[in-house]
């Protein structure tokens, strides 16, 4: 009986971490597409200068890809600027 776990299920650890895995990305992408498919509508955007249209899910989808970004881009540009200071304020 090579093979076998003491489990009984026939799955080692690897396996058993591998099929969690693929069972929590289906549950994630059923999510999305619902999420995705329930967002659809028009909504009418404000900004400063000018108004447009656009559906939902692309307003929600680029404002986390804008948000991503500034959080990406900021820390580095902060942390120069704080450290700047501090030098101005030790001399």
């Amino acid at each position: 009986m090579s093979g076998d776990t003491p489990g009984g299920d026939g799955l080692d650890e690897r396996q058993k971490r591998q099929l969690t895995r693929v069972v929590v990305l289906v549950a994630v992408a059923i999510l999305l597409a619902l999420f995705i498919f329930r967002n659809t509508r028009d909504v009418k955007v404000s900004f400063v200068f000018f108004t447009a249209t656009s559906s939902l899910i692309w307003v929600i989808v680029s404002s986390m890809v804008l948000g991503f970004l500034a959080g990406w881009l900021l820390p580095p540009q902060i942390r120069r600027y704080r450290d700047r200071r501090k030098a101005k304020q030790a001399v």
